[in-house]
């Protein structure tokens, strides 16, 4: 729903920290935070959570590639 610019950015950023406190190994946690920053036009947030998903995402997590193109993209503006 958020992704379809539907649902409040404000609500799924505090689920998204509550799962990161529960599980901090969650790396797909960072790489939903990161589109709640992209959501909410926190360009340095949605870069820094980008990051850090990238950083620590096993081989074969999906999404990888997708995070790396919109950390170019973002470095850009």
């Amino acid at each position: 729903m958020l992704a379809e610019g539907k649902g409040d950015s404000a609500t799924a950023k505090e689920a998204f920290l509550k799962a990161e406190q529960l599980d901090p190994q969650n790396v797909e946690t960072q790489y939903h935070l990161a589109t709640v920053a992209l959501n909410m036009n926190d360009k340095a947030e949605a870069i820094a959570r980008l990051e850090k998903f990238v950083a620590t995402a096993p081989p074969g997590t999906p999404n990888v590639e997708v995070a790396k193109s919109l950390i170019a993209a973002l470095q850009k503006k």
